[in-house]
């Protein structure tokens, strides 16, 4: 079995790479990505203002 820290340096190389992937997805725009996002079931918009931070926030939440 894997060690933990083993363990937990392959999280974070996975959070990398979805980061990675992420940034280099065809939907960037100026440096940023362009996400659909819901107000509410039903009622979508587009958004750039999505930061780095708050970006790799969401992804570290995913992989908790």
């Amino acid at each position: 079995t894997q060690g933990v820290s083993s363990a937990a340096s392959d999280v974070y190389k996975r959070q990398d790479d979805v980061l990675a992937a992420t940034k280099s997805d065809k939907k960037m725009e100026d440096g940023r990505v362009k996400f659909v996002l819901l107000h509410a079931i039903g009622d979508a918009y587009i958004s750039r203002e999505v930061s780095d931070e708050m970006l790799s926030d969401g992804i570290r939440y995913v992989f908790q």
